[in-house]
């Protein structure tokens, strides 16, 4: 039940001190009562303690630093490591192999950034409207995180009949690259 408790105190999107050193906390009980005991009574080898228990003994640390779990992640990183490890395939010589996928992919790279002419990209403009304050931040302490997305206004009338218009925060979704309504104040 420990295990739970520090797993769902974790993953959190704002967690306290006090809930922070519960977390710590379950996961000692954990660590030291069920898993050593167990190992001890004979009931689990030592090859549980694999990378994962490892981390759960540090997530009071990553936490304190970086603060909820929730708002950073490596997902977005998921299908380069898919591609990778696809493309990572050799048997016979384990160590070679992704030395040259790795780096014949930074040699396209390198190509084909050279081939563009960036005259055709031009950078983005900056709007500072922009930057919006975090809703749960209402002390101005930063352990908050900034909101940096382009946020734009829309007012919205629900009939022709009807003089009063609703107004709509309209944000890019950021995995399909279209504007979907997020919130409807009346």
């Amino acid at each position: 039940m420990a295990l739970i408790n520090g797993c769902s105190l974790a993953l959190q999107w704002s967690i306290t001190k006090a809930e922070i050193d519960q977390m710590d906390s379950d996961f000692k009980i954990w660590h030291e009562y069920f898993l050593r005991s167990a190992i001890a009574a004979g009931q689990l080898s030592e090859r549980v303690f694999t990378i994962n228990n490892h981390y759960l003994s540090h997530l009071k640390q990553l936490i304190m630093k970086m603060g909820s779990l929730r708002s950073y992640s490596c997902r977005p990183m998921k299908k380069t490591i898919k591609m990778f490890t696809n493309l990572i395939i050799s048997t016979s010589n384990p160590a070679v192999n992704p030395f040259n996928v790795f780096r014949r992919h930074l040699d396209y790279k390198r190509f084909a950034f050279q081939t563009i002419d960036l005259k055709h990209f031009p950078a983005k403009a900056f709007d500072p409207n922009s930057y919006r304050i975090h809703p749960d931040n209402t002390t101005n302490n930063h352990s908050f995180g900034e909101l940096w997305e382009p946020f734009k206004l829309a007012f919205l009338t629900p009939s022709t009949s009807q003089s009063s218009e609703r107004q709509a925060c309209i944000r890019p979704q950021a995995s399909q690259g279209h504007y979907v309504m997020s919130k409807i104040a009346l």
